[in-house]
């Protein structure tokens, strides 16, 4: 093996792993290299005998409890801490229309498209918004360009008048969900028409269009249906029947 072919399979390792090799779990014999020894349930091994059972078995037990990066990164640009286990439960105690799962871990993991990253990746000749003069980003895309707010102000304003609340949403909320109190009725409910608010955004969006309200509660409703037939089918229609019940119908 050549150094190149070492360092390449050295730095494929995660610096974590590396970390903890480094502060006693991997031992070598003394005067002979051949012979590295790693601690498997409190006992050296030789690594020649170690198992991918065994490794899997010791990645359980040494969970990876960093946050995520693109936590990380949210953290910086909405500027406070965030509970990121809640924010990927999240969407799943929404309902389970796959489309806006996939849509949600989407800005979860900051790869929804918006020009600015279009435009990195040379894909495009811009990275200004279609709708405006500023720059493109996650946040100016779903909060920030004034057709975006006009529309989230519509949304509120239809929101809090079907069910006689006053919710304002902070940019957190909007991007990431209210993270507090999901397991009551209206927070449940304030949640799906913000992710479905933001995937009718990201629909206009992909069509250059502006987001309008009709359209919005057009799509709200048809998840609607699709929750209630997917209720029916798998008999639990009176698990969400509460949350139907508070939720826009035409």
């Amino acid at each position: 093996m050549s150094f190149l072919e070492y360092y390449r399979i050295r730095n494929a390792i995660p610096y974590q792993w590396r970390t903890q090799l480094r502060n006693g779990d991997l031992q070598m014999i003394e005067g002979n290299i051949n012979e590295l020894m790693f601690k498997h349930n409190s006992a050296p091994k030789s690594i020649q005998k170690i198992t991918s059972a065994d490794f899997y078995q010791y990645l359980i037990k040494n969970k990876y409890t960093d946050t995520p990066t693109a936590i990380v990164k949210w953290q910086q640009v909405l500027e406070g801490e965030i509970n990121y286990e809640k924010a990927f439960v999240l969407c799943k105690r929404i309902g389970r229309t796959a489309k806006l799962h996939a849509f949600q871990f989407s800005i979860l993991h900051q790869y929804v498209p918006h020009n600015h990253k279009l435009h990195k990746m040379k894909l495009i000749n811009s990275a200004t918004c279609n709708h405006c003069d500023s720059t493109d980003s996650v946040i100016h895309r779903f909060i920030e360009c004034n057709d975006v707010k006009i529309y989230w102000n519509n949304v509120m304003m239809f929101f809090n008048n079907t069910h006689n609340t006053n919710f304002t949403l902070s940019k957190k909320q909007i991007m990431l969900g209210i993270l507090e109190h999901t397991d009551t009725t209206i927070i449940t409910c304030l949640n799906t028409y913000i992710l479905i608010a933001k995937y009718w955004i990201h629909l206009c969006r992909l069509k250059q269009r502006r987001p309008e309200l009709q359209g919005f509660t057009k799509l709200l409703s048809k998840h609607i249906e699709n929750e209630k037939y997917l209720s029916t089918t798998s008999n639990t229609h009176g698990k969400h029947s509460i949350i139907w019940e508070t939720l826009y119908t035409e």
